[in-house]
């Protein structure tokens, strides 16, 4: 009887019948102690989902781990378009957080380490050109460049030393990749 047992269990654990699987929540049943999530009175590991209001529409899918959010959340427009996709690692923005408009063009392209910006990151206006480029290094603002709604450069400033050389409406100073069109633009 043990032998024919055994094989029963072990097909079980191969199948995932020893994990805790739960479907997604309602992030409204969640409460919040401090930084974390709680469900039932414990640390909240698992989905959450928001919803439109008076819709089934999926507004948030938001992963947990022990009460923090935990891997990658997405957003959606109510039409079911992607509104943005950000990682985390205990509750810490980490790694590409990318979002968009709701017509579907880019809005923004950002990178994390431990909840603050890291390296180049980009924001774009809703008619697909650039709005904003910033680079950080060693945790400092190295570059920083700003253009208005038709492409126009507004601001362009870099950062050397603790003093910020460049000004509103400045010339353009170097090439920089990561325009929309995938060609280099001059920063």
């Amino acid at each position: 009887m043990a032998r024919a047992i055994f094989p029963i269990f072990v097909l079980s654990l191969l199948l995932g019948g020893s994990e805790t699987k739960t479907d997604p929540i309602p992030h409204n049943k969640l409460q919040r102690q401090g930084r974390h999530k709680l469900y039932q009175d414990q640390n909240f590991t698992g989905i959450a989902i928001k919803r439109y209001p008076n819709s089934k529409a999926i507004k948030a899918w938001i992963p947990y781990r022990d009460g923090l959010r935990h891997g990658l959340q997405k957003k959606w427009f109510p039409n079911g378009t992607p509104l943005s996709y950000r990682f985390y690692s205990a509750d810490l923005k980490h790694g590409n957080h990318r979002g968009w408009h709701r017509n579907g063009k880019k809005r923004f392209y950002y990178n994390f380490k431990d909840d603050k910006h890291t390296g180049e990151n980009w924001a774009w206006h809703d008619n697909g050109k650039i709005a904003q480029y910033f680079k950080i290094e060693h945790g400092r603002q190295v570059a920083y460049k700003q253009w208005r709604y038709e492409g126009k450069i507004f601001w362009n400033a870099s950062r050397q030393v603790d003093q910020q050389v460049g000004l509103k409406g400045g010339r353009l100073c170097r090439q920089v990749k990561g325009a929309s069109d995938g060609k280099s633009i001059r920063l």
